[in-house]
């Protein structure tokens, strides 16, 4: 099961937006996210509800455009969010994937699967013009990985 984050309706369609210009149209099949974990154990969803039943909704940054060698990402910077990750990183930790396991830098990816050489044009001209955007975290979304598009299973809304 995958975990992500729910944005708020003018950030997410913000970073559609800019997914549909950057990414290959062929494999822009999923609406732009911030992914906590890749594949969890079933039993995450009920503990996690159980676990932020009286978070509240929160406000992040989008902050730092970064390279990925065959497209690029934004920084995600919220407290909470990085808490939220970690917490759940701690507590399912036996239960992850080596993916999972792995601390990593929470961001939404903009391009992927482009060359090289289009990845670092692209680049270059998207953070020459990058200005911060804000936005809130609603609560987060539980999907099914189909080996490309994603079912979705539930979302939890915060609060």
């Amino acid at each position: 099961m995958i975990v992500t984050a729910i944005l708020d309706k003018n950030i997410q369609n913000e970073l559609n937006y800019l997914r549909s210009k950057y990414f290959p149209p062929e494999r822009n099949y999923l609406d732009a996210h911030i992914t906590l974990f890749h594949a969890c154990p079933d039993r995450f969803l009920r503990e996690i509800k159980e676990i932020y039943s009286v978070e509240k909704a929160f406000d992040f940054r989008l902050i730092n455009p970064f390279f990925l060698g065959f497209g690029f990402a934004v920084e995600v910077d919220s407290i909470e969010l990085r808490d939220i990750y970690l917490n759940l990183r701690n507590k399912f930790y036996d239960s992850l994937t080596a993916q999972d396991q792995r601390d990593k830098k929470l961001h939404v990816t903009i391009q992927n699967k482009v060359s090289g050489r289009d990845a670092k044009a692209d680049f270059s001209k998207f953070k020459s013009t990058w200005c911060e955007i804000n936005g809130s975290i609603l609560g987060l979304s539980f999907y099914e990985y189909l080996g490309g598009p994603w079912r979705k299973i539930e979302d939890f809304y915060f609060g």
